[in-house]
């Protein structure tokens, strides 16, 4: 039996880094310790003190996943090409925050 000869290709996804910041729906201000991840893969970090955090997503497009206790989930679709996005979540129960 001969050695294959075939030519195994890799193929590269190119990385984007989506910068964006996370607050709160209903005062608008910063939200620190949220959790920003990639749907359907390990990817995650969290927001810092001001809210802002900075995620990769593999080719041009992703669903970026933010989840808090006290907060709902929301799931955001990105591209690549649209710069860096806001997200404003609600509080479960808006009563005990406010």
């Amino acid at each position: 039996m001969k050695p294959s000869n075939e030519k195994k290709t890799k193929r590269w996804i190119q990385t984007t880094t989506i910068r964006g910041r996370v607050l709160d729906g209903s005062t608008g201000q910063a939200l620190a310790g949220i959790s920003v991840s990639v749907k359907d893969t390990r990817n995650s970090t969290s927001t810092d003190a001001n809210g802002n955090f900075a995620i990769g997503i593999s080719g041009q497009n992703g669903v970026l996943v933010f989840t808090s206790l006290g907060y709902q989930r929301k799931e955001l679709y990105v591209n690549v090409k649209q710069g860096d996005v806001t997200v404003r979540l609600q509080a479960t129960h808006p009563d005990i925050f406010g």
